[in-house]
């Protein structure tokens, strides 16, 4: 290995190249570490906002189908003695789930509204915020007997992201 001149680092060319072949395909190894380093790296509030941007507005319909089994198990335990005591108990997971999904899309309009705005321009994706919204209605009343502050406040944030929402298509479609 030749060395430069003036440290103790060996120069481009003389550097040794490792290879790695995985069926009959060969990388240099040197090689994809230097693009990886020439790379610029993001820091947490970058990642953050870009990963809340790729949180996909189809969870609407997920947490709709969520808040609305909670709902049914709810209601089979009232309408069958027999499964009353189950159906407490396991219908708090999926509202519960249902409630993460609507924090992860309210997260999603804070950081990233340029993307929700382009998102409500297209007709297939705005239904999943509809579907959002009505999932936090009915996850609201599945909550009331629970906490009636914890469920006003989220009829209280739906309003809000409602308000955001209509802001957001009205200014994409006068732009």
């Amino acid at each position: 290995m030749a060395l430069s001149d003036d440290d103790t680092q060996p120069d481009e060319e003389s550097r040794p190249r490792r290879r790695a072949s995985a069926h009959g395909v060969t990388v240099e190894i040197q090689d994809l570490l230097d693009s990886r380093a020439s790379q610029p790296r993001d820091n947490m509030s970058q990642l953050f906002v870009r990963h809340a941007a790729q949180f996909p507005t189809e969870t609407g319909g997920i947490a709709l189908n969520l808040a609305g089994l909670a709902a049914w198990s709810g209601a089979v335990g009232e309408t069958y003695s027999v499964w009353a005591a189950p159906s407490r108990s396991v219908r708090w997971v999926p509202l519960t789930v249902a409630i993460l999904l609507l924090l992860l899309s309210f997260v999603k309009l804070c950081v990233a509204p340029a993307v929700v705005r382009r998102e409500l321009c297209n007709p297939k994706l705005a239904g999943g915020y509809g579907a959002l919204l009505m999932s936090a209605v009915l996850a609201a009343s599945e909550l009331k007997p629970l906490n009636a502050s914890l469920a006003l406040a989220l009829v209280h944030l739906v309003a809000l992201t409602d308000i955001i929402h209509v802001g957001l298509w009205v200014g994409a479609a006068f732009a």
